[in-house]
């Protein structure tokens, strides 16, 4: 089985948000909520299935057509799409390094919601079947204190 072969060394549960960009009209108001999004052209990491659903649901409570979606493996790509003002972008807030650059013209607002798992996992996985050489042993060693050391 599966569960026999993998094991999770580490994980981090990461809150999906709603990024948009300082300037888009969104910006301003202190929470957001579903059915707001639905005017704009909106970007998510795929598969985000429940988001989708949600805001399927908010299309319909509305009575309104139902949301333009990006759907996209990149999370750079979110990030360019939420900076250029035109999308309002679910992605999970991933904590930051104490002197890591920020894109400060980007605000993340809580989502409003009762999803079931409104979180991305980050998780670090490792096969069991695979020997650690002292070198992967070392990165793995590295990796983990590194993650925990991360406020989320």
């Amino acid at each position: 089985a599966e569960e026999d072969t993998l094991k999770k060394l580490y994980v981090m549960h990461c809150p999906t948000r709603i990024a948009v960009s300082q300037d888009h009209p969104l910006a301003a108001k202190d929470q957001i909520t579903f059915e707001d999004c639905l005017d704009f052209t909106i970007g998510m990491l795929s598969p985000s299935t429940l988001i989708r659903q949600e805001l399927e649901l908010a299309s319909t409570r509305a009575n309104a057509p139902w949301p333009r979606c990006i759907e996209t493996n990149s999370f750079s790509l979110l990030q360019r799409l939420v900076s250029s003002g035109q999308f309002v972008v679910f992605q999970p807030e991933y904590p930051r390094l104490p002197n890591a650059l920020h894109n400060s013209r980007l605000t993340l607002h809580p989502i409003e919601t009762k999803l079931p798992a409104a979180t991305e996992e980050f998780s670090v996985i490792v096969d069991r079947r695979i020997h650690r050489s002292t070198a992967l042993s070392q990165f793995i060693d590295f990796t983990l204190e590194f993650l925990t050391g991360l406020k989320v």
